[in-house]
């Protein structure tokens, strides 16, 4: 699956894919234009077999019904929320609602942000036992870096094929969620290049020594000017910006070299990691630096870069490129590489190793005592109550529920959990799907 593929995306009828993760994809609906977050499982190509997922439920298709009857969009955005919990997945758009402690999570998100001036650049740990809410915590640091003007990119490492040690399979799946006002899905690197040289910014300096990839692609989008040149070739210089291999550099370089309206002497097309091996760990930073860069020079506050399931590097067969790429990039922000200042931050989402709290690797640039470290906690009954009860105000909005609150349902749900094995400290996505299912079972929407 693409960004830009037409799929079935499960229950909500067809969409293009706008952003790809590990497990699931955002798709921008046909119907009403809203982007819903789909896991792998339930997407289907569009014209094709439906997907062997789940069967369309009651409580689905009275989603559906709504979202087709002129309903208010706060009211389809409810709906959809319930439908992402209930598929084990983060509803960004109703974080606020749903983010226990909202309102320190989000002042900690805040100060460590790119801000102009100063040193920029900046690494943060969200750390949590399993179940804590670690994902969930990085859509916050998202949602909140979009809200000021930041663009954001986010993964989740596997340790296999997505992973520090295939740099360019973890930039193209980075760039590929990339999401900023004003940027377009399939083209979001190259709107940063066009917006920076609408403003009549110089190309910028990133690699101190050797080719400067992101300053040669620059210039090469700067020949891209006539809507008939961006139509031919956007497009495809993007792919290869983002690090897709849809298309190779050389045959890039050559279909716009063959364009009688541009000079073939200032187009230069290169991929951001390049043959030679021991170079990659650097390559991968300054395609970093470079975009941060480039966000700036168009206008944003910086970029934010979220790395999600961390720990599922431990157990990677290569962890010598592991080790490697992160050296480098622990040398850029001790200040011992003589790369530009960005306004770059990273946040990675992991769990306690070997006995101690945060990850081994992290912790030696962000320990606990630090100031880009928090902690997440396990969650207590008194979290989980508080969590049920916004997910039914969220419930009662979606479905008309007029009902108040039962404390009663969500204990069954926490004996349920407990029946499993699971204990007190209930996962979070296992306790929001558990305890929507326990609200459909009560409450047993119907279409209208």
């Amino acid at each position: 699956m693409r960004v830009g593929d037409e799929v079935t995306a499960g229950p909500f009828g067809t969409g293009k894919i706008v952003s790809v993760s590990r497990s699931s994809v955002i798709v921008k609906l046909d119907s009403n234009g809203l982007d819903v977050e789909i896991p792998l499982a339930d997407l289907g190509h569009k014209g094709g077999p439906a997907p062997a997922g789940r069967a369309l439920t009651p409580e689905v298709e009275h989603v559906i019904g709504r979202v087709g009857s002129g309903v208010a969009d706060q009211e389809i955005q409810d709906c959809l929320a319930i439908e992402a919990l209930r598929f084990g997945l983060v509803p960004e758009h109703k974080l606020e609602e749903l983010t226990i402690e909202y309102s320190g999570l989000r002042q900690w998100i805040i100060s460590r942000l790119p801000k102009p001036g100063g040193a920029q650049a900046s690494l943060s740990q969200v750390c949590g036992p399993f179940g804590s809410g670690k994902s969930h915590a990085m859509a916050a640091v998202r949602h909140i870096a979009n809200q000021s003007n930041h663009i954001t990119a986010r993964v989740e490492v596997d340790g296999e094929k997505i992973s520090l040690a295939f740099p360019e399979n973890l930039l193209y799946a980075l760039w590929s969620s990339l999401s900023g006002s004003d940027l377009h899905p399939y083209t979001a690197l190259l709107d940063l290049c066009r917006t920076a040289i609408e403003a009549n910014q110089p190309p910028p300096n990133i690699a101190p020594r050797g080719i400067d990839r992101i300053q040669d692609n620059y210039i090469t989008a700067r020949q891209l000017r006539r809507p008939e040149s961006l139509e031919d070739h956007g497009y495809e210089l993007n792919a290869v910006m983002s690090s897709s291999d849809e298309f190779t550099a050389s045959d890039v370089a050559r279909s716009i070299k063959n364009n009688p309206y541009i000079s073939p002497y200032d187009v230069r097309v290169r991929r951001m990691i390049g043959r030679d091996v021991e170079s990659r760990p650097f390559d991968f930073l300054e395609a970093l630096i470079g975009y941060a860069k480039l966000s700036e020079l168009a206008g944003y506050a910086g970029l934010v870069i979220t790395i999600d399931e961390f720990e599922m590097e431990r157990g990677s067969a290569y962890q010598d490129r592991i080790i490697d790429l992160f050296n480098t990039l622990a040398k850029y922000w001790k200040g011992d590489l003589d790369h530009p200042d960005v306004p770059l931050s990273m946040f990675f989402a992991t769990l306690s190793t070997d006995g101690s709290i945060g990850d081994r690797v992290i912790n030696r640039l962000v320990p606990e005592d630090h100031e880009g470290f928090y902690l997440l906690p396990v969650w207590t009954k008194q979290h989980r109550r508080e969590f049920s009860r916004s997910v039914f105000d969220l419930y009662s909005r979606a479905y008309g529920v007029d009902e108040a609150f039962d404390a009663a349902i969500t204990d069954r749900v926490e004996q349920t959990i407990v029946a499993r094995g699971e204990g007190g400290a209930a996962v979070m996505r296992s306790f929001a799907k558990d305890y929507v299912a326990a609200l459909d079972s009560t409450y047993r929407p119907m279409p209208i």
